[in-house]
């Protein structure tokens, strides 16, 4: 399958990057001559290994000596032999296989990543041979003379490993071959192969058993099935067509019910505070577990689930709240960000990983673990805003403190401001990148995104979600999205409502019960859909600002009628309340009111009544002796009163 990807010039990107990472080699003699094998020794420093790529019908052969540049490196020189003469190059293409002449006659032929492997398995009386000039250069081999044999790949446990063993595979069956198996060694670490299996095994069961060990090994490997290689295209720009009948259908995968499918993105966004995270973290724990939901209709398969998190803690936050869900703690793995040892300081340096700019570390990631045999089902991004790198923002001067001049002899004090539509080219960029890794991984990426508390407008939904953050690019590329509500009637529930599904029937929504920090999934789903939740948001915040308004109005008509009530002389305040609730005043709103007008509560007599006045109407205590005066405080004098 031709890899697709965004645009022409990503495409050629990559295929440069192919171009040189697969550097074809020049095969005329440009290197250094030598006369005799005893030269080439001489030329290479610390010897350790030397193998021979000839048959009996060809004069002309190819060294390949091994040498150790210090004690803790090596490195492979190739020498061939040209019109009788060694030079320091490769030889013209196809290339040789190595000891062809040794296992023609065989049924089976053992195919191995390097001649010091080939010699190892050879000497278990298997025939064994390898190809010339490393992991990346086996096309450039003649692989003819596995034409009606049985091909068996032994492939190092790496990515080069790997991927050699897949290319030899479909070179063999190409050139006739009728079977090629991979085999996998198990118990191996990460960059051994089939040498250090056969000492394991030795070590273990002795000589004897390592050949049928190896044959099972065999016997349980899966052929490989051939695939033709893409015809050349022809020249000028195409545009394809292809036939619906010739694409095998796939069916849709689910990581959780109809909520997180396999091998797409998924967003799950809701206001702050309403839980998330937390519903986040109970979905995960079933992964790891292979637990359903209240309306699975298919079981699911336990896998390992990855997260990017900084905002909670890994021991205060998230383990316990993963540990409350009963997740098995031993399938999660938080990715926290990157870790150096500077060379200049001689410190440990840490930092966050940022998805704008640190993509293809995740990527390569995900695929090793995948290639080791980690069953990675879920990447949890909680939430997305803060693995973004904040945009650049140009900086405004005071003028007061900092003038032109000094500007000018400062620029670093200005940035350059970036343009209004470039962060949403690089979300637009980045969701794209999260759903091919998901596609291409077969991994569920679900990210967190938040929308503002309190929103505003009609009741579609489609606003509120143009409003999560300037995220309308990931929204867009989505496959599946969800918002968590909380139920305006009872703050423990949470409902899960579908707002995007493009994979299958339109779902029914979720709700759960929050209780001691764990989530109570209801087995009936609510009957309340994504748009009548909406209405009822939208009205709950209308009525909260009509209260709003209702009480600022109230408020207004309480000061102007204890203005009023107050502008000739002062008045009991138990007879300003008593006609304040005449008027249908709140004592509440009348205190505000008192408030607002800076009122005055006094006594004329000492054990006479309390009396609101106005500043203006105060009667200074000095032209009237038995005057108490104190300033208005709200509740001060409601006891006193009693």
């Amino acid at each position: 399958m031709v890899q697709r990807y965004s645009s022409k010039g990503e495409a050629k990107a990559h295929a440069i990057e192919r171009q040189r990472q697969q550097k074809e080699v020049t095969y005329w003699p440009k290197g250094n001559r030598y006369e005799d094998h005893a030269a080439i020794m001489r030329s290479a420093m610390n010897y350790a290994g030397r193998w021979t790529y000839h048959s009996p019908d060809v004069i002309e052969g190819t060294e390949v000596v091994m040498y150790r540049p210090t004690k803790t490196t090596k490195d492979y020189t190739v020498f061939s032999q040209h019109g009788g003469h060694w030079y320091y190059d490769f030889p013209r293409p196809p290339f040789l296989l190595y000891q062809r002449y040794e296992w023609t006659n065989a049924e089976t032929v053992y195919i191995c990543e390097g001649e010091r492997t080939s010699d190892v398995v050879e000497a278990l009386g298997l025939p064994a041979t390898t190809s010339l000039g490393g992991p990346t250069r086996a096309k450039l081999s003649d692989w003819t003379p596995l034409k009606g044999k049985n091909v068996v790949i032994l492939s190092d446990y790496d990515d080069k490993g790997w991927n050699y063993a897949r290319e030899v595979a479909q070179l063999c069956l190409g050139a006739g071959a009728l079977s090629a198996k991979i085999v996998m060694f198990p118990g191996v670490k990460v960059g051994e192969g089939p040498c250090e299996w056969i000492d394991h095994v030795r070590a273990a069961s002795g000589d004897a058993a390592v050949l049928p060990e190896l044959q099972k090994l065999v016997d349980a490997a899966t052929p490989e099935v051939y695939v033709p290689p893409v015809p050349e295209p022809p020249p000028g720009l195409q545009l394809e067509l292809q036939t619906l009948a010739d694409i095998e259908p796939e069916t849709q995968q689910w990581v959780f019910d109809k909520v997180i499918p396999q091998g797409n993105l998924t967003v799950l966004m809701g206001e702050s505070g309403v839980g998330k995270s937390l519903t986040i973290y109970d979905i995960a724990a079933k992964v790891t577990r292979g637990l359903t939901g209240p309306h699975a209709d298919q079981p699911q398969e336990a896998g390992m689930v990855l997260f990017l998190s900084t905002q909670d803690g890994l021991a205060a936050t998230i383990r316990p709240r993963l540990e409350a869900s009963n997740a098995d703690l031993t399938k999660v793995s938080v990715i926290p960000g990157f870790r150096e040892l500077d060379n200049e300081t001689k410190q440990e340096l840490a930092w966050t990983l940022q998805l704008d700019r640190d993509m293809s570390f995740l990527e390569t990631k995900l695929r090793t673990l995948q290639e080791a045999g980690v069953n990675v089902r879920m990447l949890v991004i909680d939430p997305i805003d803060r693995f973004l790198e904040p945009a650049p923002v140009k900086k405004k001067i005071n003028t007061h403190t900092l003038n032109g001049r000094l500007a000018q002899m400062h620029p670093e004090f200005m940035q350059e401001e970036v343009e209004p539509s470039k962060k949403k080219i690089d979300i637009e960029k980045l969701a794209m990148r999260l759903a091919k890794l998901a596609s291409d991984t077969n991994v569920a990426i679900v990210a967190t995104t938040q929308l503002p508390r309190g929103v505003k407008g009609s009741s579609k939904l489609a606003q509120s979600m143009r409003r999560a953050i300037d995220m309308g690019p990931l929204l867009a590329e989505a496959r599946s999205v969800w918002m968590i509500g909380q139920d305006l009637e009872n703050q423990n529930r949470r409902l899960l409502l579908p707002v995007k599904t493009n994979l299958c029937e339109r779902p029914k929504s979720l709700a759960y019960q929050i209780t001691s920090g764990a989530i109570e999934w209801e087995k009936e789903p609510p009957t309340l859909t994504t748009d009548e939740y909406q209405a009822k948001v939208d009205d709950y915040h209308q009525d909260q600002r009509r209260a709003a308004r209702d009480a600022k109005s109230q408020l207004g008509f309480a000061v102007n009628w204890l203005k009023l009530e107050l502008s000739e002389s002062a008045v009991p305040t138990k007879t300003v309340q008593r006609e304040a609730r005449e008027n249908g005043i709140s004592i509440a709103t009348l205190r505000r009111a008192a408030t607002y007008l800076n009122v005055l509560s006094m006594k004329y007599v000492f054990a006479g009544p309390w009396n609101w006045t106005l500043p203006e109407n105060y009667v200074d205590s000095s032209e009237e002796e038995q005057a108490e005066t104190e300033s208005f405080d709200e509740g001060a004098h409601e006891d006193a009163q009693r």
